[in-house]
């Protein structure tokens, strides 16, 4: 794992980056005892997947293609992709492409599509499909023009981690770090690099602790309560990098 190196270096879907057939779904974990009759989370997510592929136009009609083997559930590891608990892979998923820039291997991530109902949480809330359909024909095209170099993913975890993520389960910095740098290459030589954080400039706590603590006034024993960190307000940096 030292030796890794990984980079994100551009946004595919996952019938060109892949090679995925039609009516094929991947999903996380091994295989499935009876791919015809999944949990119903999975069959959820797998539900929304054929409509948003258009190879079903109603649930009923997604539920018998999936009943019938029509469609096709595999697992995700045997192409080299990871997806969140329920989420689906289809032709049509933008994908994160991973590289390693020690190795050359590649690998692929399920891009996610923001707050709000998500396909991985299992449920068939209508609103799933607005965002899945708002991923592949606005977040796919901005994430291809803006990955113009490699971003380098542990050079990004460490500076998360320092503002208090854990890379799983709280990603707001590390979200923030990445969604706010861009930069141009004047020359092979020179490149300048922007980074913008908290681009909205948002009234909001990064990451919030719950401990006891004592104010002038208060009992010896101090008061349990939140203590938020906030973010930085909207602050621009720009950088020129030169090559030797």
């Amino acid at each position: 794992m030292a030796a890794v190196r990984p980079q994100w270096t551009a946004v595919r879907d996952a019938r060109s980056a892949l090679g995925l057939e039609d009516r094929t779904l991947l999903h996380a974990g091994p295989p499935l005892a009876d791919p015809t009759r999944p949990p119903i989370p999975m069959l959820n997510a797998a539900v929304l997947s054929c409509l948003h592929e258009g190879w079903a136009r109603t649930p009923d009609e997604a539920e018998r293609l999936l009943s019938s083997g029509a469609v096709r559930l595999e697992p995700s590891y045997t192409k080299s992709v990871a997806t969140p608990l329920a989420a689906m892979v289809s032709p049509k998923t933008t994908l994160a492409e991973i590289a390693d820039e020690v190795g050359g291997s590649r690998y692929y991530a399920y891009l996610g599509t923001g707050a709000g109902p998500q396909q991985r949480f299992g449920t068939r809330d209508p609103a799933i499909l607005e965002k899945l359909a708002f991923r592949e024909s606005v977040l796919a095209p901005g994430f291809t023009e803006l990955l113009d170099h490699p971003v380098d993913l542990l050079s990004l975890a460490r500076a998360a981690i320092r503002e208090g993520d854990d890379l799983h389960n709280r990603l707001s910095s590390a979200t923030t770090l990445l969604n706010a740098e861009g930069g141009y290459q004047f020359i092979r030589a020179l490149r300048a690099n922007i980074q913008v954080y908290n681009l909205l400039d948002a009234e909001v706590s990064d990451i919030d602790y719950y401990f006891a603590s004592r104010l002038q006034g208060e009992p010896v024993g101090g008061v349990e309560d939140i203590h938020v960190h906030p973010a930085v307000p909207r602050t621009l940096r720009v950088s020129l990098i030169f090559g030797f």
